[in-house]
C-alpha cells in the first residue's frame, strides 16, 4: 500500500527531541520497579521518578532500551548501515558507551547472543534470533524509534511504497530479533509514527493507529507466508478499536514483543497526557521500563516537550548525551540551516535584537535602539530624554538608578510590542528584512541569562523550564501585521 500523496513529511525540532527524551524518561521511570507484579504496584504505585529498586541505580537512570536507541540514532546520523549499528551496540555492551552512568545492566538474552555472534564474525543479517519460542522478546521494538523516524523522514523514502519503508525496518529488527513476529511488531510501530506525522496531529489516535494497522495488514498479506499468518492471528496483534475497550486485566505487560506493543498502544489510547500514559504503563508491572519506553517515544512525539514533566527531565542521567545524539540525527535529516526556527539574532537577523543600533521614533522622541526606547517608558516622563543617546547596556544601567512607574509591570509587554512595531514600521529596509523571513518561527535565545519570559534559555538549568518567548512572538506578530499591510 503506497503512502498517501503528500509534499513530504516533516517534524519540528521540539517534537523530534520530545520523542527521544520521552522514550528515555519512560525507560528511567520504569527501571526501579522492573519485574514487580501489577498487584504489588497497586499497593504502592509509581507516582514519579524514583531510584534504586530492581537494578540499584540512582533516580533518572535509563537502561538498555535507551542505550540501544542511542546506538541506532548515532549510527543513522551517518546513514543506514547495519554493520555500523552492530559496532555501536558492541561499544555499548563491551565498552560501556551510550550509557547513563558508565554501567551496563539489564541486557536481553537475544541481544547479548546476537552481539556474541557478531563478535565471532557473523554478518549482521545473520546475528538475530529466528526462534519463535526464544526470539520474540521486545529487544528490537524498544530501539526502533530513531530507525522509524529516519526512514520516514529521509527524502528518498518519503513517497515510496510501504515495502520500501518496512523492509529496512525488518532488517534493523533482525540484527537481534529476526523472527517475523518481532519484525511485524516493529513495522506496526513504524507505521503508527508515519500515520501520526501524516495526520499532523489533527486526527484521533484511534483513527491514526487504525489506518496504520490497515497498512500493516496489507503489507503482511503482500509478503505472505509467516508474515501474513502473524498479522492474521486475531489474538496476537490486537486492532486499536478492540484494544481501546479492553480492561486492564486483559492487558499483559511482559517482555514478549506482542505484549509490549499492545500494552504501549493501550496506554496511549486510554490516556490524554504524557504523564498519565507513562504512569499507566509503569504501573502495569513486569517489563516496566520497556513498556514505558515504547509508549514514551510515541507519547513524546504526540504531546511534545511541554507534556513531559520537567522534574522527570531534570533527573534524567546523562541527558546531555541523549541531546547531543538527537541533535546529530536531526541535523542529518534536515541540516543545520533547514530548521524553520530563527534563534540567532546575528548576521542577516541581527536587526531582531533589541540592542540593534537603529533610530526608533516613539512617544515624540528618537532613541538609538529599541531597548532604550522601551525601557524609557518604564520611568517617569521627565527622565525619558536621558535614554535617547544611550546604547542598550547603558539604558539598562540607567533604569536601575531611576524610579519606575507604578504601572510598568502591567504595561511593559504591550509597550514592547508598540516599540517593535515602531522600529520596523519606521524603517523600510528593516521592515523588508523582517517580512522576508516569511513564516519561520522566531525564538529569542536567552541562554545563560535564564530569561524564559521574553525568550528561551537552553542552559542545563532551564532546558526543561517552559518558555514564553514573548519577544519572539511579538516579532512574529509585527511581521504578520506589516506583511498584511503591504
Amino acid at each position: 500500500m503506497p503512502h498517501p500523496s503528500v509534499p513530504g513529511k516533516s517534524i519540528s525540532k521540539e517534537r523530534f527531541f520530545a520523542a527521544m527524551l520521552g522514550l528515555a524518561a519512560g525507560d528511567a521511570l520504569g527501571v526501579p520497579v522492573e519485574f514487580r507484579s501489577r498487584e504489588e504496584l497497586k499497593q504502592n504505585p509509581v507516582r514519579g521518578m524514583t531510584g534504586y529498586g530492581a537494578h540499584n541505580q540512582p533516580e533518572g537512570t535509563w537502561s538498555d532500551d535507551t542505550s540501544m536507541t542511542l546506538c541506532c540514532a548515532d549510527s543513522l546520523s551517518r546513514g543506514f548501515d547495519l554493520s555500523d549499528m552492530m559496532n555501536r551496540f558492541s561499544d555499548w555492551i563491551h565498552h560501556r558507551k551510550y550509557t547513563a552512568a558508565g554501567v551496563v545492566f539489564d541486557v536481553g538474552v537475544s541481544c547479548r547472543k546476537a552481539l556474541n555472534r557478531y563478535s565471532m564474525g557473523y554478518d549482521p543479517e545473520f546475528c538475530g534470533n529466528t526462534e519463535e519460542a526464544t526470539g520474540n522478546g521486545n529487544g528490537s521494538l524498544m530501539r526502533m524509534l530513531p530507525v522509524s523516524l529516519w526512514l520516514i523522514l529521509t527524502e528518498q523514502h518519503n513517497h515510496l511504497p510501504d515495502a520500501a519503508l518496512l523492509a529496512p525496518i525488518h532488517a534493523a529488527s533482525a540484527l537481534t530479533h529476526a523472527h517475523p513476529r518481532s519484525q511485524v511488531a516493529c513495522g506496526i510501530y513504524t507505521l503508527m509514527i508515519d500515520e501520526w506525522l501524516l495526520s499532523s496531529g489533527a486526527d484521533s489516535l484511534l483513527s491514526v493507529f487504525g489506518r496504520a494497522y490497515d497498512r500493516a495488514e496489507a503489507y503482511c498479506r503482500e509478503l505472505g507466508g509467516p508474515y501474513e499468518a502473524e498479522i492474521a492471528a486475531g489474538n496476537r496483534f490486537i486492532r486499536p478499536e478492540r484494544l481501546i475497550s479492553m480492561p486492564e486485566d486483559m492487558i499483559s505487560s511482559t517482555g514478549y514483543v506482542v505484549d509490549t506493543l499492545n500494552a504501549a498502544l493501550w496506554c496511549l489510547l486510554t490516556t490524554t497526557s504524557y504523564e498519565e500514559c507513562m504512569l499507566k504503563a509503569v504501573n502495569l508491572g513486569e517489563d516496566t521500563d520497556t513498556t514505558a519506553a515504547v509508549a514514551g517515544g510515541l507519547a513524546g512525539l504526540i504531546y511534545g516537550m511541554e507534556g513531559i514533566p520537567s522534574a522527570w527531565l531534570k533527573t534524567l542521567k546523562n541527558r546531555e548525551l541523549i541531546e547531543q545524539i538527537t541533535e546529530r540525527l536531526y541535523i542529518s535529516l534536515f541540516g543545520k540551516e533547514e530548521s524553520a526556527e530563527i534563534s540567532e539574532f546575528t548576521g542577516g537577523h541581527a536587526h531582531m535584537a533589541m540592542k540593534y543600533h537603529t533610530p526608533v521614533c516613539f512617544g515624540g522622541m528618537t532613541y538609538e535602539n529599541a531597548q532604550s526606547a522601551w525601557l524609557a517608558q518604564g520611568v517617569p516622563e521627565e527622565y525619558r530624554d536621558q535614554f535617547t543617546p544611550l546604547n542598550a547596556h547603558q539604558a539598562r544601567r540607567l533604569m536601575k538608578q531611576l524610579p519606575v512607574t507604578d504601572n510598568w509591570d502591567a504595561r511593559r509587554i504591550g509597550l514592547l510590542y508598540e516599540v517593535c512595531l515602531a522600529k520596523y514600521a519606521g524603517n523600510p529596509p528593516l521592515r523588508e528584512q523582517l517580512t522576508a523571513t516569511g513564516t519561520r518561527e522566531i525564538i529569542y535565545d536567552t541562554t545563560g541569562a535564564h530569561d524564559n519570559e521574553l525568550g528561551r534559555c537552553l542552559c542545563r538549568q532551564c532546558l526543561s523550564v517552559p518558555h514564553q518567548n514573548l519577544l519572539g512572538k511579538i516579532l512574529m506578530r509585527v511581521r504578520e501585521e506589516l506583511a498584511d499591510s503591504e
